[in-house]
């Protein structure tokens, strides 16, 4: 498919003629391809702002004009208005050039106000710590590993992040989100049952947001094998879901629905959640009725009840079996936990959820 017919086809999307095969086809390629739904959703912004300024309109109207003037067939009577009709085409294709000029500066400026607006309208739920909450000797004690926790050449930082990150193999490595320890000079995890840990960062996607952590596997071997797999299925409308999460020093449970399938702004990459949520959540694992997680909590939408979003685990796994060498993951295929009551699977899933502490 060429970009014009690619391009013809989003427009009829949008104004609603695709039907049948054809739409059903389009939709799914929607779910599929980011890239096109990244289109698809530009498009709609653009035409949004010409509309609501009648400038598409003028535009359009403009240019048909123009072009029927250019189609009409000259006869040699009107050989002698030659220079006239020249100069009336030259009017107009200056008259239509100031047109698209004018729609062009409009929505430039206008897409860069909107981009703002929409970065303020999405906030990502990790926790920005203003003050330490300990001593610096005993932070510095904490993250104890002397290759990873070099902290701006040895001084300890005045604030940190945090948020919730979730063992996913026995070998060591913790899945979280990528806008939570994008930054981070040390790292530490932290819960009960496993008590304090220093990680590093081994692999990140800020496409996705997500971002993979490692231990040292000998530190959570007590832990025992993980009980939960990883689900590729894409959750339906209405199905419960659940978090466990940091949003303060213990662990909270929430839980809730899945509201949408796609995310913030139509994101095919992500779910639509209706869990109450707060900063520290960040990097939580959405598990399902079973125990499955089907998702990573990534951020929230300010001013919106329960809009709250997910990646979807399908594009997690899909960058996790990219992983080559000694980083790559092998994920458990068992659950463990799927026939049990509610509070007895959270007592089995606690101990692989932890506290991740950025400095």
């Amino acid at each position: 498919m060429t970009e014009r017919e690619l391009m013809d086809l989003i427009d009829r999307y949008r104004e609603g003629e695709l039907s049948g095969k054809e739409l059903s086809d389009f939709e799914e390629r929607l779910k599929n391809e980011p890239l096109l739904a990244k289109m698809v959703n530009e498009q709609k912004i653009m035409v949004k702002q010409l509309e609501h300024y009648g400038d598409r309109k003028r535009l359009k109207n403009q240019m048909d004009k123009f072009h029927k003037e250019m189609a009409r067939e000259k006869s040699p009577s009107e050989k002698k208005g030659f220079f006239k009709i020249k100069r009336t085409y030259i009017a107009m294709a200056a008259s239509l050039a100031a047109v698209v000029l004018s729609v062009f500066s409009f929505y430039a400026g206008s897409f860069y106000s909107q981009k703002k607006e929409v970065a303020s309208e999405y906030k990502e739920l990790s926790v920005k710590m203003d003050e330490i909450e300990a001593k610096q000797e005993e932070i510095i004690k904490d993250i104890n590993d002397k290759d990873n926790s070099v902290v701006n050449n040895g001084s300890t930082p005045q604030t940190y992040f945090s948020g919730t990150g979730t063992l996913i193999s026995n070998e060591g490595y913790v899945l979280t989100c990528y806008h939570l320890v994008k930054n981070a000079k040390a790292i530490s995890l932290e819960n009960k049952i496993a008590g304090k840990i220093s990680a590093i960062k081994v692999f990140e996607d800020k496409t996705r947001d997500i971002a993979i952590l490692k231990v040292d596997k000998e530190k959570i071997k007590s832990l025992g094998s993980i009980p939960f797999s990883m689900k590729t299925r894409n959750v339906d409308l209405a199905e419960k879901v659940f978090t466990l999460g940091f949003p303060g020093r213990e662990v909270v449970y929430g839980e809730g629905t899945v509201s949408a399938g796609s995310g913030f702004h139509g994101d095919t990459l992500a779910y639509q959640i209706s869990i109450p949520l707060n900063p520290g959540n960040s990097g939580g694992a959405l598990f399902d009725e079973q125990g499955n997680i089907v998702g990573i909590i990534s951020g929230k939408q300010t001013g919106a009840e329960l809009a709250n979003f997910a990646v979807k685990t399908k594009y997690i796994i899909e960058l996790l079996y990219k992983m080559e060498g000694d980083k790559k993951i092998s994920l458990s295929k068992k659950n463990l936990v799927y026939s049990l009551k509610r509070s007895e699977q959270i007592k089995k899933l606690r101990p692989f959820v932890f506290n991740v502490r950025v400095y």
